[in-house]
């Protein structure tokens, strides 16, 4: 019995714990679903009564091209970092040259750790202002780490007998590559796609260095409008979109776990 005692205080523990957290995370989000239907005309914790005025102002001016313009942008970064971080995770791991390999961790490392302030001042004296292919070569480096990493893990976890077995089968190194390698790792991809499609979609340093007065991503277009008036359209997209993007990371993590091979 007192063992028992134990493993449900334990347990309890847990759940409290992992509750408070998930409070504390989500609670600043929450937060701004209520300021989305507020009548105010300012950000101000007096909401007053309900209203769907800002849904109606982010439906005008220049939101909608903003978010087509930051889907679009988060599309082509996230399929050109999964691509490239992928490939490079299999040199990585397959390649054989440790020295490359070292120097190819640096790298994306580095790129990870940078202050993308940084890289967002080095692309503005590089190509100037209005260059949408170094916008998306900004975001693709950016998003570039998330994949890499992840399927690097990945492909750790598969066996070299899987790949000594294909090789005594006659399969080509493509061949590996394409039939035994990457659906070994496919949720590992997804989950790098959806962390570097997030990392995108939420970019902003890059969007406000890079981009000309006629170019606004969503990201760019909230920080201009609570810049200068300070209302709460932002919240509203917010609190249509987020849901909307929690649903596409959802979907793109089921897609890459519904098929995992059970051992045994």
């Amino acid at each position: 019995m007192p063992t028992f005692d134990r493993f449900t205080w334990m347990q309890r523990a847990k759940i409290l714990t992992a509750g408070s957290f998930a409070v504390i995370l989500t609670a600043p989000a929450l937060s701004v679903f209520v300021l989305a239907f507020s009548s105010s005309n300012f950000l101000t914790l007096d909401i007053g009564a309900p209203s769907l005025r800002w849904f109606l102002m982010a439906a005008g001016n220049r939101w909608p091209i903003a978010i087509i313009t930051s889907v679009v942008l988060a599309a082509l970064s996230a399929s050109i970092a999964g691509v490239c971080g992928s490939l490079a995770a299999v040199y990585r791991i397959y390649g054989g040259d440790k020295t490359l390999a070292a120097i190819l961790d640096l790298s994306v490392l580095a790129v990870f750790i940078t202050p993308p302030i940084s890289l967002a001042v080095g692309y503005f004296r590089l190509f100037g202002e209005g260059s949408l292919a170094a916008l998306l070569i900004g975001h693709s480096v950016l998003a570039l780490p998330f994949p890499y990493f992840i399927v690097s893990v990945g492909l750790r976890s598969v066996g070299p007998e899987v790949l000594q077995a294909a090789q005594l089968m006659g399969a080509t190194d493509l061949e590996i590559m394409r039939r035994v390698l990457l659906p070994s790792v496919k949720r590992f991809c997804w989950l790098g796609l959806a962390l570097a499609l997030l990392s995108s979609w939420d970019e902003t340093v890059l969007s406000v260095f890079l981009t000309n007065p006629g170019t606004v991503t969503l990201p760019k277009e909230i920080w201009e409008n609570m810049q200068r008036e300070r209302d709460l359209t932002a919240a509203a997209i917010n609190a249509v979109l987020s849901p909307l993007l929690a649903l596409v990371l959802v979907r793109l993590f089921l897609a890459g776990t519904k098929e995992v091979p059970q051992k045994g």
